[in-house]
């Protein structure tokens, strides 16, 4: 472990001990944090940055010294007489002769490292009070937040010598950045969201969670990027030995009340205050082992996430089922949570107690909804009772759709699928068919059958059922629909979809009254065809209510979030709402937790697409790369085609050609399945990415044949895109077309090409400049600086200082915004541009013109990405060059 590695997020903390330790008006530092947080490593930090400054003499606090009088010390008072060993003073004389021995050999002044020192006794901790107070020696203490630091060490805070530094569990950002430098390379997210999460930012923890991780494989790495492959939260053998220690400490009492909490967790407070006592909880609480929610019905639980897990370990299956039986005794009723409920299966199944057949089946539908996929299997597995087992079944195959297990998950829906003698058993699993149908690339004709198939399988239940005959074939004819639906958008037939869609609203001024997912449906379908034809902000409008509509259904809708969360995202994008793109994404990986296991990739993504749209192909290239691999162990949506097209695009673009050939081979070999919106805009960023190597015209030639089809079909949407791509590979035949396309277009995104085309065309400075505000209002900054640059070149040719000044002040703007200040060079027309480059930029230039990307170029010179973008850019303008592809011509000029 480097010490630059442990450090994360410590700085500022060392640089405030460190200096106050050298001032000659402070005398004492502590490190006060909880367990894990880093005291240790930290307070060893700074003994290594004062080494050559001071001597360093260190002690430990240990609880079984705790009560024993110096006991700490009891090393540098072997020359002490026995008589005398009790005596303050004596012991104080004999610590400083000896501390003063070693001083004077080393010329150095004293300081005292105490580790643990909540665990010191009071007479050590007077003596050291003593040695500081009396300008003897320098201290550093490290201890917990609970029990706090020995009364005596308090009295230099009153007297003004010391000064406390209180340790904070490390932020999100702080966790990625540990976990990137601990794995050394490159990782979703969404994954360091989930070990923030299940760890609390605690590095003693997230480590162990990374240990254990990597060693079970859990934790994998493929093409340079670490990929989960099952939930966090398992903390392996080295924090279970660590809290097996602490256990060893506490009172037996509290180490059985702990176990209960755990195997019980959550546990109602008054049930274990019943078993154990009111005073063990409170002891419990105060020595942070556990905590408790507030409210009527307190719960307890471990004070860590991890804890639980760890502590779980450490019981035997004997002890575990005696603490249940124990516990069953003074429980009422089952538990009223969800997780109360999963948590007393699993210890039931754990413990090889029976557990009635609809309890089993209900805890295996809602772990399987929280993609606590082991449980769900474990669960459905254990049902006896015949009647139950298609319901059991399509439980376990939607735990193995959670994983991307969709081959095995098809082979147990695939059996029973409309084979049910009752309605509930022919509906049950019907859905999670056609999604694993899609998720396994199958035609959309084969859901189609599917659908009529049902219809059938309605008709014969109802035949058998007259009485309830007109129900079931009403919610067969529904369930059926919703499949037709599926099947028509992976065809990308709008035709028939709205026509099928106007068949199934209800009449005018009528009650809705079909069922949630034959709404949701509607909704979704319809907002992919406004998406489809340029309708952008109505599409978002319309996935917006179905996304409120699905937020009430919990029935069998737990997979169909991420689909109408895609087509939400992709209107949202396309409508350039990027705030309420981020904070659909936000929501969803918070609710979602395990969830971002299976699906980050494609959360990842759509945030690739939202930097792509606002011209940040490197932002987008570093995001976009895991998520490729991440789709590449769980697709149930179909992106990875449309994935790896966008991060082929953006490594075009960054120059960076060996991943871009790795990643049009891996889009070349995925056949471009999934939505036809998906595929359209797979094509498309293929087609950019290929005019972008090779500049031979082949690419916008693509573009362009789609964009004439699209508009054939009546797709301006998909036309508009394609065309906006070529705008962006510098050519300008489109702009008429895009001006003329985007006043059909409902979108700001739109209207800001829009202005581009229109600055393009016209060619003045003013039409460059509303050009620039437009794609500025839209983030689209590289676009709106290099506007803003144009114009005020423009402005100034035509005289028109006050316009240049104007223009020049938004492209500063737009430079900071990218990461650096903005300098101009001043070049007569005509005239080439004077490349007076710095050493750094002349490094990062002549780098760049060898080929290598803005990452390797940042890890080589061990600089940020934006100070390489940042210095490109100046270089750029000094160069007299706008792309990549012209550099090398210039550097060579410049560089000779």
């Amino acid at each position: 472990m480097t010490g630059e590695n442990e450090l994360v997020g410590r700085g500022e903390a060392m640089a405030a001990a460190v200096s106050a330790l050298r001032s000659p008006s402070r005398a004492a530092d502590f490190f006060v944090a909880d367990p894990g947080i880093g005291k240790s490593v930290l307070m060893d930090a700074v003994a290594r940055e004062l080494a050559s400054e001071m001597t360093i003499v260190r002690l430990h606090g240990s609880p079984s010294l705790a009560n024993v009088p110096y006991g700490v010390l009891a090393t540098y008072l072997e020359e002490l007489p026995v008589e005398e060993a009790s005596h303050p003073v004596a012991v104080l004389r004999a610590i400083w002769a000896r501390f003063e021995r070693q001083r004077a050999e080393e010329q150095r002044p004293l300081l005292l490292l105490v580790d643990d020192a909540h665990d010191l006794d009071d007479a050590s901790a007077s003596v050291i009070v003593e040695l500081v107070s009396a300008n003897w020696a320098k201290f550093l203490g490290a201890s917990r937040s609970r029990p706090g630091v020995p009364r005596p060490l308090t009295q230099l805070w009153y007297e003004g010598l010391a000064e406390r530094i209180d340790l904070q569990p490390l932020t999100p950002g702080q966790t990625q950045t540990l976990i990137e430098t601990e794995l050394d390379g490159m990782i979703l997210p969404s994954t360091c969201e989930l070990m923030w999460t299940a760890t609390g930012g605690n590095p003693l923890h997230l480590r162990c969670l990374l240990d254990e991780a990597r060693a079970t494989n859990t934790l994998i790495k493929r093409n340079g990027v670490w990929l989960l492959t099952g939930p966090v939260g398992n903390p392996g053998a080295g924090l279970s030995d660590i809290l097996k220690n602490q256990l060893l400490r506490r009172p037996p009492a509290e180490r059985e009340a702990l176990n209960l909490i755990a195997l019980a967790e959550p546990a109602a407070r008054a049930l274990i205050e019943d078993l154990v006592g009111s005073d063990v909880v409170r002891s419990m609480l105060d020595n942070q082992l556990i905590t408790a929610s507030s409210g009527l019905h307190s719960v307890l639980r471990p004070w860590h996430p991890i804890y639980g897990e760890a502590l779980r370990r450490l019981v035997s299956a004997s002890r575990s089922l005696q603490l249940r039986q124990r516990l069953l005794t003074h429980l009422d009723s089952e538990p009223v949570s969800a997780e109360g409920l999963l948590r007393l299966v699993s210890w039931s199944l754990d413990c090889g107690m029976e557990v009635a057949d609809e309890q089993l089946l209900k805890a295996a539908f809602l772990a399987s909804k929280l993609f606590q996929n082991d449980l769900a299997q474990r669960a459905a597995a254990a049902v006896r009772d015949p009647r139950l087992q298609i319901s059991a079944r399509a439980v376990r195959a939607r735990a193995y759709y959670n994983v991307g297990n969709y081959v095995q998950a098809a082979q147990l829906l695939e059996k029973d699928f409309a084979t049910g003698k009752e309605l509930p058993d022919v509906m049950v699993g019907s859905l999670l068919w056609a999604a694993t149908r899609s998720a396994l690339g199958h035609a959309p004709q084969q859901i189609t059958a599917d659908a009529a198939e049902l219809r059938r399988a309605g008709e014969r239940i109802a035949a058998a059922h007259p009485a309830d005959a007109a129900a079931i074939l009403a919610g067969t004819r529904h369930r059926s629909q919703l499949l037709e639906l599926m099947a028509l958008s992976l065809a990308g037939d709008y035709v028939s979809l709205v026509k099928q869609l106007d068949g199934m609203e209800p009449p005018p001024g009528t009650v809705d009254n079909r069922p949630v997912q034959t709404r949701v449906f509607a909704l979704v379908m319809r907002s992919e065809h406004m998406m489809a034809t340029g309708n952008f902000v109505r599409a978002q409008g319309l996935a917006q209510r179905a996304m409120d509509l699905l937020a009430d259904e919990d029935e069998e809708l737990f997979f169909f979030s991420e689909f109408v969360l895609v087509r939400f995202l992709s209107a949202a994008i396309t409508a350039a709402d990027w705030k309420a793109a981020q904070h659909a994404l936000s929501r969803y990986s918070a609710a979602s937790s395990d969830g971002l296991i299976s699906f980050g990739g494609g959360v990842h993504s759509a945030k690739g697409l939202i930097l792509l749209r606002q011209g940040k192909s490197g932002e987008a290239l570093r995001i976009l790369v895991p998520a490729v691999e991440s789709l590449r162990l769980n697709d149930s949506m179909q992106l990875f085609p449309v994935t790896t097209a966008m991060a082929f695009y953006a490594a075009a673009v960054e120059g960076d050609r060996t991943l871009a050939w790795r990643l049009l081979d891996d889009f070349r070999q995925s056949g471009n399945a999934g939505a036809k919106f998906a595929q359209a805009y797979a094509v498309a960023y293929s087609a950019a990415g290929l005019e972008c190597l090779y500049r031979d015209g082949a690419g916008l030639a693509e573009l362009r044949r789609q964009a004439q089809e699209a508009q054939e079909w009546g797709m301006a949407g998909m036309a508009f895109h394609a065309l906006t791509l070529c705008l962006e590979l510098g050519s300008r035949d489109e702009a008429a077309t895009v001006r003329e396309l985007a006043k059909s277009v409902d979108s700001p995104w739109a209207d800001a090409w829009g202005q581009y085309a229109n600055a393009l065309h016209d060619g003045g400075a003013s039409a460059y400049l509303r050009a620039g505000l437009a794609l500025h209002a839209v983030s689209m900054t590289r676009a709106a600086r290099d506007c803003f640059v144009r114009a005020a070149d423009l402005f100034e040719q035509s005289g028109d200082v006050q316009g240049a000044a104007a223009a020049h002040a938004h492209s500063e703007r737009c430079a900071a915004e990218l990461g650096g200040p903005f300098i101009r060079t001043t070049v007569s027309k005509g005239t080439p541009p004077v490349a007076k480059l710095t050493r750094r930029e002349r490094d990062i230039v002549a780098m760049a013109a060898d080929g290598l990307s803005d990452r390797q170029i940042a890890d080589q010179l061990m600089v940020s990405i934006r100070t390489v973008e940042g210095h490109l850019y100046r270089s750029y303008l000094k160069l007299g060059v706008r792309r990549r592809e012209g550099l090398r011509e210039a550097a060579s000029l410049a560089l000779d």
